[in-house]
């Protein structure tokens, strides 16, 4: 293959990062410490952007953040799923998501994982210079191949990951996604921003599968039950490594050793773009000029 392998290293988007966004937060009723919760209630904070659920009765000026024993978190605001580094957990709003985010450093690329959309929009705006970048990606698959039945019958599939590594290097840029569906619920599991690391190129070879967690039992009749649960990626990747980067390489493995980050084998694939860790890295250094590079990485859900 002829393709970077490239990795976006993510930024946090809260605080002023995240410039402006359309969703409200409005999940539940805001947090009031004079009021008395029962058990199960739930309500959010949104200074913490959290939504929490109250695990006793008569339950009264407890602050969720800091009263473990009288709630428990039970995840991100709507408005806010899409930033947790969660791929299942969603962002949903009617028609569209528009978000701003200014990373205030050098970011070239953005990633959006479980989306349901028609189209997705980004645009990158820099003070002084303006509209420097603007792109829509379409969520239609083609696979039809050559086939005229299948280009009129086959059932639409549609990209559920948007992926940029081109943005230009403004530093006070901000960048805007809109992810569009006109007359229905726009949604996006996780949006990620931040510098982009070529790694070398992607070779022939790469392995896709994935780690399911759902369950299946058989009774003793033979009858399956199974309970369906969230999936992550898996990817297995050959690298072919310059060696004038080995050492930067392998300096970057350390920093991402704990780390999660947006891993792009091949952006023609989209099953071989993941949130993920790696589990294991094997560089080889066997000639002057090139090295291979084996990396297996274990995505998250």
């Amino acid at each position: 293959m002829s393709e970077y392998f490239s990795v976006i290293d993510p930024i946090t988007i809260a605080g002023a990062v995240l410039t402006s966004t359309n969703v409200p937060e409005t999940d539940y009723l805001e947090w009031n410490s004079g009021n008395t919760y029962s058990l199960d209630v739930m309500i959010q904070v949104t200074g913490d952007h959290l939504v929490y659920k109250s695990l006793q009765a008569a339950n009264v000026g407890h602050t969720p953040s800091t009263s473990p024993t009288w709630w428990s978190v039970v995840g991100s605001t709507n408005a806010r799923a899409m930033f947790d580094s969660k791929v299942y957990s969603q962002t949903i709003n009617p028609d569209s998501i528009v978000v701003q985010v200014t990373p205030s450093q050098i970011a070239g690329g953005v990633c959006l994982m479980n989306v349901e959309a028609d189209n997705v929009v980004m645009t990158s705006t820099d003070p002084t210079d303006g509209v420097v970048y603007s792109t829509t990606l379409y969520s239609e698959k083609a696979n039809s191949g050559s086939s005229f039945w299948n280009w009129c019958f086959k059932r639409i599939r549609r990209r559920s990951v948007f992926v940029v590594l081109d943005l230009p290097p403004y530093y006070s840029s901000v960048i805007k996604i809109e992810i569009n569906k006109p007359g229905g619920i726009a949604k996006c599991g996780m949006c990620m921003v931040g510098p982009v690391e070529q790694l070398g190129f992607t070779k022939f070879g790469l392995t896709p599968s994935i780690k399911d967690y759902s369950t299946s039992l058989f009774d003793s009749f033979g009858n399956l039950t199974s309970t369906e649960r969230p999936w992550a990626k898996k990817l297995v990747v050959p690298v072919e490594v310059d060696n004038s980067i080995f050492d930067d390489l392998y300096g970057l493995m350390v920093g991402w050793r704990a780390k999660p980050v947006v891993w792009v084998a091949s952006s023609l694939y989209e099953s071989t773009t993941l949130l993920a860790k790696f589990s294991d890295f094997r560089l080889v250094l066997d000639n002057p000029v090139k090295s291979p590079c084996d990396l297996t990485l274990d995505g998250l859900t």
